[in-house]
């Protein structure tokens, strides 16, 4: 799921001044083409107008206009505030309509060093003006580090000034990118104490952003319904504010949520919406954006061709206009790809230029390349790399949960305190439409919450990558709080080929050996268990758990093993199988390998063509099974051979 192309782009600060320059900015803001005719019939020539020529063309989108004006009233003028506000335009101009972020962030750089020191309101607003453009910049860079560190000044100014319009743009700006990096917690923080003052301010653009960065919270959470909620929220009020670039990455994001929903063909009709509005638009970087989408779609309907194509346009489209962190992302997407059309040295070559600088990407980007680069390792057998690679990838996830789990707490104060002020709020608009706005919120704490809450028995000590054991019980409840929000969650169960050998031979300090020998595999699981003689292992992601059973057969003491994705296994989004039954299961699959003469040990896979619900009498449990397997309710794959195939034929003997 994409979490970065969202136009997190565009620079967002404007140029404020002293009562009669805000008032002329105001009316270009209002009417840019009558206004800019009126500055053009005028006979002035001061450097005056020239800055207000210069922003009229700024607001119409003409790059070469703009520069020449802010250029000749630079030219014309010694006034310190002035100049430091041309530099602003100027370099709004370059990292807005010419996508140069270098040199944006010099001219950021002339912009802050020529700024007076005064605590005069205009220079702090045109400061945190300057400081807003950098976080942006800086988050272009994918310099996450120094993006937030200078949007949290804008804030801290906004606040010690009591400058409400101001808090508001700078809490929508941290918040997006808190969100950017993982930190789900304080993203929430923001987003709620902006959307008060957005409602409080009746400012629907910044109530659209807010709907918009929500809805990709419930993204990172699974939520997608509540999701498509608040896209659709978003893309009503971009619509009446005409708003188009805006539509198009929120059009973008509500396919997003519509796929992952399995609605394709009205993800399909998002896509194709703001794909139109793009090329009308003819922004390279909306257009690239809506190509990556695009190719999860044809992804998903196993149009590999296809996908292939849209991501290299796209590609093609972030290289021209520099978008270097939107170009690390759709590389990947580029090299999951090449690995699933097993084209190893395209991956291989195109993963090492992802590599470069990865340390100061945002956080999903360097766990994505890790775990991109443990598949690479595994199927060139560089087991030493892929082991490596896995820790840095489970590690990257650890340190930002940690980081999430000890932001609840305050997270979940505030929001009393929010309740407050929302009910305030409310009582000063009652003409106005009511948005269900802590219904919201509640949800999303609700969500947070109860991911949160299985984080405990995995919180990482020091610097230690193992995983805390958990006892059996305490294991189950982990898998049914962490389990229903991942569509993608499995299990592997490990055990001894031949237990009764090794207990003759080595006596009962066999299983005080199984802990050591397994670490490598316990260290990669979210959480794990020694239940018995078995391992449970547990992990949101399936190819993870495929890549840990490989890598349990390499470990020196042969094992029967069994992988399964538990959401297949019931008929309820919710509810999830006992994972005693599954235990009853899994063993009668070995049994049944057994008894077909399988040559040990086994390594068993299950499937569900459609998702059942587990609930088979332990009394006929093994009747039962061979009946699912036979009517094809569930396949059974033993060292890599079909057994509902090898039944059917047993079948057809008789």
């Amino acid at each position: 799921m994409r979490f970065l192309i969202i136009c997190l782009l565009a620079f967002s600060a404007w140029v404020q001044a002293d009562s009669a320059r805000q008032q002329q900015m105001d009316l270009i803001n209002q009417q840019p083409q009558q206004q800019l005719q009126k500055l053009l019939d005028s006979s002035q020539d001061s450097a005056e107008q020239h800055f207000y020529l210069a922003y009229a063309y700024y607001r119409l989108g003409n790059a070469d206009n703009t520069q020449s004006h802010s250029q000749t009233a630079l030219d014309k003028t010694n006034n310190a505030e002035l100049r430091s506000r041309l530099y602003l335009l100027q370099a709004l101009n370059f990292g807005v309509h010419k996508r140069d972020t270098n040199k944006a962030l010099a001219l950021l750089e002339q912009a802050e060093k020529t700024l007076p020191a005064s605590k005069n309101p205009d220079l702090l607003r045109l400061h945190m003006d300057i400081l807003e453009s950098f976080a942006q910049a800086y988050n272009q860079k994918g310099l996450q580090d120094k993006a937030l560190s200078y949007a949290r000044q804008s804030l801290a100014l906004a606040v010690e000034h009591q400058a409400p319009t101001r808090e508001l743009d700078a809490r929508v700006m941290l918040g997006r990118l808190e969100l950017q990096n993982n930190q789900l917690a304080a993203a929430l923080n923001e987003f709620e104490r902006a959307l008060v003052l957005a409602r409080a301010q009746k400012n629907d653009k910044a109530l659209a952003a807010i709907y918009v960065r929500l809805g990709m919270l419930y993204q990172k959470i699974g939520q997608h319904k509540a999701a498509i909620t608040q896209f659709s929220q978003a893309a009503e009020l971009y619509q009446q504010l005409e708003l188009t670039s805006n539509l198009i990455n929120t059009l973008t994001n509500l396919g997003d949520s519509l796929l992952s929903d399995q609605q394709q063909e009205a993800a399909e009709l998002q896509y194709q919406q703001a794909l139109d509005l793009a090329l009308q638009a003819q922004d390279p970087h909306v257009i690239g954006a809506v190509y990556v989408s695009q190719s999860e779609l044809a992804i998903e309907r196993g149009q590999l061709t296809q996908a292939k194509e849209l991501l290299e346009k796209a590609y093609q489209l972030f290289s021209q206009n520099n978008s270097l962190s939107s170009l690390k992302e759709v590389s990947l997407f580029l090299v999951s790809l090449y690995i699933k059309q097993q084209d190893w040295a395209a991956a291989a070559q195109l993963l090492t230029e992802v590599g470069e600088n990865i340390s100061v990407a945002p956080k999903f980007l360097q766990k994505r390349y890790h775990e991109l680069n443990a598949q690479l390792a595994e199927q060139q057998q560089n087991w030493q790399q892929a082991y490596l690679s896995e820790r840095l990838a489970n590690e990257q996830e650890q340190n930002d949960l940690k980081i999430q789990q000890q932001l609840q707490a305050n997270s979940l104060q505030q929001s009393l305190e929010l309740h407050r002020a929302v009910e305030h709020a409310e009582s000063q608009l009652a003409s106005q439409k009511k948005y269900s706005l802590w219904a919201l919120i509640l949800g999303v704490i609700l969500s947070l919450s109860t991911a949160l809450l299985w984080l405990k028995g995995r919180k990482p000590n020091g610097s230690q990558t193992q995983r805390p054991q958990s006892g059996w019980r305490q294991f189950q409840e982990l898998v049914a709080q962490s389990a229903p929000g991942h569509t993608e969650a499995s299990v592997l169960v490990i055990t001894p080929a031949d237990l009764s050998q090794h207990l003759l031979e080595q006596g009962p300090d066999f299983y005080q050996q199984l802990p050591q020998l397994y670490a490598p595999l316990s260290r990669l699981a979210l959480f794990y268990c020694w239940h018995e003689q078995e391992l449970w292992l547990y992990s949101h992601q399936l190819d993870l758990t495929e890549r840990l059973a490989t890598q349990a057969t390499q470990l020196g003491l042969p094992c029967h093993t069994a992988l399964l994705q538990l959401r297949q296994f019931t008929a309820s989004a919710q509810a999830l199988p006992d994972l005693a039954d599954i235990r009853n299961l899994i063993w009668q699959c070995w049994a049944l390998a057994k008894h077909q003469q399988l040559t040990g040990p086994y390594h068993a896979s299950l499937f569900c063509p459609s998702p059942i619900s587990l609930s088979w009498h332990k009394d006929s449990l093994k009747q039962d099974l061979f009946n699912a397997i036979s009517l094809g309710q569930l396949e059974l794959v033993i060292n890599q051979e079909s057994v509902g195939a090898r039944l059917q034929h047993q079948l057809r003997q008789i």
